[in-house]
């Protein structure tokens, strides 16, 4: 029986799961203790893979110098997964979305991948058809596109999460109007409107902090109530789970914050098929096409501009291959001429990375052994589902710490430890809003001391207020906790999602402030936070998911 994530149905179904559990702008598991700002008016994979350190560095950093001629940048590249590591870690860290990694590994698995597997990253990208000034992005591949004034033509680029289904990213010519650092969230009554609907009701303003879905960093476009701001939901990136605006990962927004000025020209196009040229070779790059265009008319457009190029060119078009990337649509530029690599010989000679020691933004794993509260959920002989469910309340925000514990030949889903009853009632009552998994309270020794709250430092009022560091759940004292026992619980419709990028370091080249500025959020979190190495792998589940109340498309 083939499980059902690798048919069609199964998979449209977990995206469309996913998209419901992202489209909210949740919460962030960290804590920002800064002061909300006053408000403000505005207007096939490699035979015998050998790792190359030497170009690891070179090749996931997408700052890029331009030329006239080529219209590809990057470069394909692949990287073995461990035990406990997700699609979307992967993705985040390598400055890739949940499309891309997705669309770019069919087959492999979101949540439990098996360790070992090596995970293609498609990061050699085509230029959209557009000038080469200010801001282009192209919402069809997701990706915003950076091309920096100067003497040498240079580029940045960042993955990003866009509109959902009826509230689509606009297109056309608009521009940065002003930028804010820790920005206030004015709810516009439409969506306001929807989440009294679906009984969750929001406030009219949101101020600076984790509950806030404008992130730390916003840019105002002209376009009024539209934004190019950061996430407090870093694995919607990469998915249509906003209400028009455009996400990227909190440390690829502080990037675009200190290297995007006022006035910027942004152009936002949707080209699902791209030519690009490399080295006097045309290439061709696909992605399926949303709903907003006609598929049919794209096809054609592209169709007719490869028969220009065969008509002035010497060289035959490789039709077959043509059709096979349009139809697979896996996002990777290939090329069209006839004896040119096919994409199995170019996934082939992608570049082999070491898997770093620790992935940028990949959550914590939960820590056990611990004495605190906990909620103890699904049961099951299937130990993929488990560990499925496991992954989705990790990374799902908000975040939910999450292990499996095997006993007699069955897996029980164990979320915490929590320092306070109260935190694990509000997970509980996530699991079922989220999962629609039923939850137990598991209650903490007698002898157990929750640890007293820490008071976040306040600034000085010469610095910049600072993101502080992700909080831990729980640092309680050593203490005997009460024995989790596997117990059979009702579990309404098992989970199901399908997310997308993960933590992405860039340690190697952190982002450098002006020395009379402090440091900015990413490059704290980058020296905090440093790599090492190594790989694993794993199964694959089946989860249906019910889509949760709060988190329907907000910014």
């Amino acid at each position: 029986m083939i499980p059902i994530f690798f048919t069609e149905w199964g998979r449209l179904h977990c995206l469309l799961l996913l998209v419901g559990l992202l489209s909210g702008c949740a919460e962030m598991n960290r804590v920002n203790p800064y002061n909300p700002p006053p408000l403000v008016d505005f207007w096939g994979e490699p035979e015998q893979p050998v790792a190359v350190p030497a170009t690891a560095e070179a090749i996931q950093d997408h700052n890029f110098q331009l030329n006239g001629k080529d219209s590809l940048v990057g470069r394909l590249a692949v990287v073995p997964l461990r035990e406990g590591d997700t699609l979307l870690d992967i993705a985040r860290h390598f400055g890739l979305g949940y499309q891309h990694i997705v669309d770019a590994n069919p087959g492999v698995d979101i949540w439990v991948p098996q360790p070992g597997t090596r995970a293609i990253l498609p990061m050699q990208f085509t230029l959209p058809n557009a000038k080469r000034e200010g801001v282009v992005i192209n919402v069809a591949t997701m990706r915003l596109f950076y091309f920096k004034p100067g003497k040498q033509p240079a580029l940045m680029t960042w993955p990003i999460g866009i509109g959902r289904e009826g509230r689509s990213t606009p297109l056309g010519m608009m521009a940065v109007a002003r930028k804010m650092q820790h920005p206030t969230w004015y709810v516009p009554d439409s969506i306001r409107k929807t989440h009294a609907e679906q009984g969750d009701p929001l406030p009219p303003i949101v101020p600076p902090g984790p509950d806030n879905p404008l992130g730390d960093f916003a840019l105002y476009l002209s376009k009024a109530s539209y934004l190019i701001h950061g996430t407090n939901k870093p694995f919607s990136i990469g998915l249509r789970a906003s209400n028009g605006c455009i996400r990227l990962y909190p440390e690829d927004i502080a990037l675009a914050f200190r290297d995007i000025p006022a006035k910027t020209p942004v152009l936002i196009v949707n080209q699902p098929y791209l030519l690009g040229w490399l080295n006097g070779e045309p290439y061709l790059e696909a992605h399926e096409p949303y709903e907003e265009v006609d598929a049919a008319v794209e096809k054609k457009k592209i169709m007719d501009e490869i028969q220009r190029i065969a008509k002035q060119s010497q060289h035959k078009i490789d039709w077959p291959k043509v059709e096979g990337v349009l139809k697979q649509n896996r996002g990777i530029p290939t090329p069209i001429f006839e004896n040119t690599p096919s994409l199995k010989e170019i996934v082939a000679a992608a570049a082999p990375l070491e898997r770093p020691g620790q992935l940028f933004g990949q959550p914590e794993k939960a820590e056990r052994g611990k004495s605190g509260w906990f909620i103890r959920t699904m049961e099951s002989e299937d130990e993929y589902r488990a560990k499925k469910l496991a992954a989705q309340m990790n990374h799902l925000g908000p975040r939910i710490p999450a292990y499996t514990v095997a006993r007699n030949q069955r897996y029980q889903v164990v979320g915490g430890p929590f320092t306070q009853e109260q935190t694990a009632r509000k997970a509980q009552n996530a699991l079922l809003a989220d999962f629609n998994t039923k939850s137990e309270i598991v209650k903490p020794a007698k002898d157990y001391v929750p640890p007293k709250p820490v008071a976040a430092p306040v600034p000085k009022k010469e610095d910049k207020a600072e993101p502080a560091k992700p909080a831990k759940l729980d640092t309680a004292k050593p203490a005997t906790a009460e024995p989790i026992k596997p117990v059979k619980l009702d579990t309404a419709k098992p989970a199901t999602a399908e997310p997308a990028k993960i933590n992405k370091p860039d340690p190697n080249k952190p982002a450098k402030a002006e020395p009379s500025q402090p440091l900015s959020w990413i490059d704290q979190q980058k020296a905090k936070n440093p790599p090492k190495s190594g790989v694993k792998k794993e199964k694959d589940p089946v989860f249906i998911l019910k889509l949760p109340k709060g988190m329907q498309g907000v910014q």
